[in-house]
């Protein structure tokens, strides 16, 4: 592969990361790398010749590749994606419609009240808890493999987190009438919904769940779960508590 093809598949790449700011046409990017690729110089003709023919007669099933490719790295973990409107990440998906009407000052639903230690076992999790909170001042619930856990803030307002494990397939749903804000969460990134806005969880059989106005929430991911942080109005203060999550067995009891 020469310099020049190697240069603009890593600008095609960087923009793939970059999707959230600049949304663009990934196919017909591909499509213009291909066909550069049949003009690359090959040392030997004959080798050259049959590659441009290779090339020409594969154009579309190469440009669905690299595509799906470069869709690929937009969406390494945590799998983040931000074109035209929408966002995925790990299992929450959200959209921008700007003619929602969802009601502010939703407080989080209650969990259950299952102990800790009880509902990190049924839902195959480590229950994560923040500096400060021991497991003994949390109610927890479980629904199919997400792990909820509740507690009351200084204010004694409701303050909950939900956790399930990372996946491509959404589990959570998100519309929004304005954008969300991209935040940095420890060593890695997240999404920040500042406004109150429309929640669905739909049940596993795919049939209508759970609909419900949530409030600010903070979605990212880590270690291969992803959690949403609801009840806590401040985004700094949201990201703190987010950063100070431990194994409730031993940083949270």
């Amino acid at each position: 592969m020469s310099e020049r093809l190697a240069r603009e598949l890593a600008e095609l790449a960087e923009l793939g990361r970059a999707s959230a700011a600049a949304p663009y046409d990934v196919e017909a990017a591909a499509c213009a790398v291909l066909a550069r690729l049949g003009d690359e110089p090959v040392p030997v003709a004959g080798r050259r010749l049959r590659l441009r023919r290779w090339v020409r007669a594969r154009r579309r099933v190469l440009a669905a590749l690299l595509a799906g490719a470069l869709v690929g790295l937009a969406l390494t973990a945590p799998v983040r994606a931000e074109v035209a409107g929408w966002f995925d990440l790990g299992g929450v998906r959200a959209r921008v419609e700007p003619r929602v009407a969802v009601p502010d000052g939703a407080a989080p639903p209650g969990c259950g009240a299952l102990p800790v230690a009880e509902a990190g076992r049924r839902a195959g999790l480590v229950p994560l808890l923040p500096a400060g909170v021991r497991a003994g001042e949390v109610t927890a619930g479980v629904a199919g493999r997400v792990l909820s856990l509740c507690w009351r803030d200084a204010a004694g307002a409701r303050v909950r987190v939900d956790q399930f494990p990372a996946t491509l397939d959404p589990g959570f749903y998100k519309t929004a009438a304005q954008p969300w804000e991209g935040v940095e969460v420890g060593a890695g990134s997240g999404a920040w919904f500042a406004r109150a806005h429309r929640l669905e969880l739909p049940f596993a059989d795919g049939s209508a769940g759970v609909v419900r106005p949530a409030g600010p929430t903070l979605v990212w991911s880590a270690g291969g779960v992803t959690l949403r942080l609801e009840g806590v109005a401040d985004p700094g203060a949201a990201v703190r508590i987010a950063g100070s999550l431990k194994s409730a067995g031993t940083g949270g009891s």
